[in-house]
């Protein structure tokens, strides 16, 4: 990332995008069905955050307010789709990608594309990029080197194989950005 656009993002929010396989209804749309694996990853972010801010509290504050915000990687209604997620791909400061598809069987195409697309923006080298892949399912070769958790279905829930592995190595992410951005003074 150049100086201009490090600068640029240091006055914005810490962003956290999803991306994850939708379920569909039979028409292919996902309107009104419960997304019960989106409320499951956000749960799971949302108390990351808060031990953050819990973490941040018992430090010096920067001259910004903590900003953290976790979001589904996803198109707007009446943009071009791939040209949104470049865009907010480009712009997060971490992508959590989940590979598997619905009942983990195989890997989402859509979500490795996004997780090509992040690599393409160099967030690896910014320990930017974290993969939940189903347990079941081999590790892409292309993409040793990346936090990888895995995980198994239980009941339609997501069970992670190292759920403190991720969220440690997350919280210690989130904090380092909050120094950089001045929301928290350095150590």
């Amino acid at each position: 990332m150049n100086d201009e656009k490090q600068n640029d993002k240091r006055s914005l929010p810490i962003q956290i995008f999803v991306s994850y396989p939708w379920p569909k209804e039979e028409d292919g749309k996902s309107r009104g069905r419960k997304d019960n694996r989106w409320n499951e990853l956000r749960s799971l972010l949302e108390a990351v955050k808060k031990e953050v801010e819990k973490r941040a509290a018992q430090r010096k504050p920067g001259n910004r307010k903590l900003d953290i915000r976790v979001n589904r990687l996803r198109g707007l209604h009446g943009q071009i789709l791939l040209t949104m997620l470049n865009e907010r791909i480009d712009r997060c400061d971490i992508l959590i990608a989940d590979i598997g598809n619905l009942d983990c069987s195989f890997f989402n195409s859509n979500v490795l594309l996004e997780l090509g697309m992040a690599i393409g923006f160099g967030k690896l080298e910014s320990r930017g990029v974290y993969v939940f892949k189903p347990k079941n399912l081999p590790s892409p070769s292309d993409i040793s080197g990346v936090i990888t958790t895995d995980y198994t279905l239980k009941s339609g829930a997501l069970k992670l194989e190292d759920k403190r592995g991720f969220t440690a190595a997350l919280r210690t992410r989130l904090l380092e950005l909050a120094e950089q951005r001045g929301m928290i003074e350095p150590r």
